[in-house]
């Protein structure tokens, strides 16, 4: 009876001990709005101090957004190979990786990519806008137009989307 009562105290305290472990780097690994280096270094370190698997797996994955976000592709894309190794089912690493291949010229790579995205996520505003780039840079048009509509469904927002059926002279 102790040991029943003793495992069920576990199973109430562990995901408390599991979301204690936020910390001021993972925040700011995690702040979109914060500046590029700051995510970089705060990324950095949850990395270097190899955090719960989940916390690497973001940290992985935000850090290579943040490469991406300064061109710097071939980290990008390590970086989102190893977030997706930590968690097969992370839809925007598939994404930012898509991205990071495609502005690279791995065109074949990055649908892909954003297709497995998409396989996981139909509904990720983002994976359809980069699908559609990516069929831009494949020369189907069509195709790209259809993605950019079906993200704007979703998100009548979504300004990526919108700028670039002005761009191809689409309503």
């Amino acid at each position: 009876m102790k040991l029943r009562g003793l495992l069920l105290g576990l199973i109430v305290i562990l995901p408390t001990l599991c979301l204690a472990e936020t910390t001021a780097d993972q925040e700011t690994c995690n702040d979109d709005d914060g500046t590029i280096t700051d995510r970089m270094r705060a990324c950095s370190q949850i990395i270097a101090e190899r955090g719960a698997t989940s916390s690497l797996g973001f940290a992985y994955r935000n850090r290579g957004d943040a490469f991406s976000d300064t061109g710097q592709w071939d980290f990008a894309i390590a970086d989102e190979t190893k977030a997706i190794d930590l968690n097969p089912q992370d839809a925007t690493a598939y994404n930012i990786r898509a991205w990071a291949y495609l502005k690279s010229g791995n065109v074949k790579q990055a649908l892909a990519d954003v297709n497995k995205a998409l396989a996981i996520d139909p509904k990720l505003t983002d994976a359809l806008h980069t699908r559609a780039e990516t069929y831009e840079a494949m020369g189907m048009t069509k195709e790209a137009i259809d993605d950019y509509h079906q993200a704007l469904a979703i998100d009548p927002r979504h300004e990526d989307s919108e700028e670039a059926l002005d761009r191809l002279g689409v309503k």
